[in-house]
């Protein structure tokens, strides 16, 4: 059990926490990917257990789920460094809240992996401004699907916003993949010179001395 590297248990409609608390101890050290999508019996502790344990996970879907709080993606983020790919869409207690770490800059998002996030669904939970910021900040992103619901002007609004901040035209928007803003490929060592190398990126969420507007109002649309 301790070299197990996959778990994928998805929609298992019997699934409780109670062994997931039990196996996440002895599968630490392994696990790299993880799919507990729509096992809707899992309590917030048992997701609880394997973000404060599987430190080496790369891969982690936890779609339709109905327990995953703000607190356990906020976890997983702070414990879980290596992700590359994290798929929270239709988790319906999410708030931008679950990315703080990423947002509020409380980790270092310079040493992100982050490769694919998948927030459809969450809107209007999750802000422009914030989707700017990831973008922003997190130097392998590169893609945000968005959802088919998601505002097409708000989309592209921040990416123009992002790629004006990032004096390069890295971003765009697949309408066919659900509003997934991408990030071409072709820049890519141009754009990991550039966040190396920038202490602070341009920000909707910088305050600027002459404007005493808070963050929510800051994202605005031509």
């Amino acid at each position: 059990m301790g070299r197990l590297s996959r778990l994928r248990m998805r929609d298992v409609a019997t699934l409780t926490e109670e062994p997931l608390q039990l196996l996440a101890p002895a599968i630490a050290d392994t696990l790299l990917h993880l799919d507990l999508s729509e096992c809707n019996l899992v309590a917030e502790d048992g997701f609880m257990q394997l973000a404060k344990h599987c430190r080496a996970l790369e891969h982690l879907a936890l779609v339709h789920q109905f327990a995953v709080t703000d607190q356990v993606i906020q976890t997983f983020i702070l414990h879980c460094p290596h992700l590359r790919l994290l798929d929270i869409s239709g988790c319906r207690l999410l708030t931008e809240r679950a990315l703080a770490p990423w947002i509020d800059d409380t980790i270092d998002t310079s040493q992100s992996r982050l490769k694919i996030l998948n927030i459809s669904g969450l809107e209007p939970d999750v802000s422009a401004n914030a989707v700017l910021h990831l973008l922003q900040s997190l130097p392998h992103i590169t893609e945000i699907c968005l959802g088919v619901a998601y505002d097409r002007t708000d989309a592209m609004r921040i990416i123009e916003l992002a790629n004006d901040a990032s004096l390069f035209s890295l971003f765009w928007l697949d309408i066919a993949r659900c509003a997934t803003i991408c990030r071409s490929t072709t820049a890519n060592n141009s754009f990991n010179h550039f966040v190396r190398h920038q202490p602070h990126l341009p920000s909707l969420y910088d305050n600027n001395d002459n404007d005493n507007q808070d963050s929510s109002s800051l994202f605005t649309l031509n």
